[in-house]
């Protein structure tokens, strides 16, 4: 079975590895170090949460296909948006806990950003436009190479939201949402990126966050471990089992004897 799950590890990487290749081939390779000696710092209590973000690097690679010659942009633990057509920009998206009712506010400080052109490192072309995966190896079959002609002819920074937080939904009696933060924007008409390379984010509760997160049957540890790790603001050591301050729905399963005293 361990060979299997190798096999199989292994068909799923050169199957995605495909995917990548299949529009493109890349070269040259530059790296953008950013001088920030901070790691990245998350902090949270039942109001807020307070991340101080920091880039330590930034990744340029060129791409040429039959489209012409573009270059592609790559940041450690971001990864790329799903909006085809559009420029390829990083993004990092985590899992958030979020009150059930009530707002939250988004605060953003002490921004540090950079200015790169690519162009003075030797890339030429614009920036790759996110294409839709595809794993045919037919040629008939194969997506034509997407670009928004609309969103390409900028000539300014291409306006966008440095953070957002959106509702998923409830895992458990615990809402979540996800938390994405975006820290690069393009210029098409210049040819240029803004990269943030650190910032303050705070997001504040409204109400604030229940004191504990409440829980009407025990959870596994397995799975309170799971939920600690994909998330900025869950701590299992405050999770109440066995109480709840809302109306619960039941469903009561009985004999039909007992039906007219339900």
């Amino acid at each position: 079975m361990k060979c299997l799950g190798k096999f199989v590890a292994l068909s799923v990487s050169a199957l995605i590895l495909f995917v990548c290749l299949s529009y493109s081939q890349t070269g040259r390779v530059y790296r953008y170090s950013f001088k920030n000696s901070a790691s990245e710092e998350i902090k949270s209590d039942g109001n807020s949460v307070l991340i101080q973000y920091s880039l330590p690097e930034l990744i340029i690679e060129n791409v040429t296909n039959s489209a012409g010659d573009f270059y592609r942009i790559r940041i450690p633990g971001h990864s790329s948006p799903s909006e085809t057509g559009k420029p390829e920009l990083p993004v990092s998206s985590r899992l958030l806990v979020i009150p059930d009712e009530g707002t939250f506010a988004i605060r953003i400080s002490d921004v540090k950003s950079e200015r790169i052109y690519p162009e003075k490192k030797g890339f030429r072309g614009l920036l790759f436009p996110v294409q839709e995966g595809e794993i045919k190896q037919d040629q008939k079959l194969r997506p034509e190479f997407a670009i928004d002609r609309k969103i390409y002819a900028y000539t300014s920074l291409i306006k966008s939201d440095t953070v957002t937080v959106r509702k998923i939904g409830k895992v458990r009696n615990t809402t979540l949402a996800n938390l994405v933060i975006a820290p690069v924007r393009y210029n098409p008409k210049s040819n240029f990126i803004e990269v943030i390379t650190s910032m303050k984010i705070e997001i504040n509760f409204e109400n604030g966050l229940t004191p504990a997160v409440k829980s009407l049957a025990g959870e596994s540890t397995l799975f309170s471990q799971s939920l600690a790790k994909g998330t900025l603001n869950y701590y299992p050591s405050e999770v109440i089992t066995g109480y709840s301050d809302r109306p619960v729905e039941m469903i009561l399963v009985t004999d039909t004897l007992f039906r007219k005293h339900l």
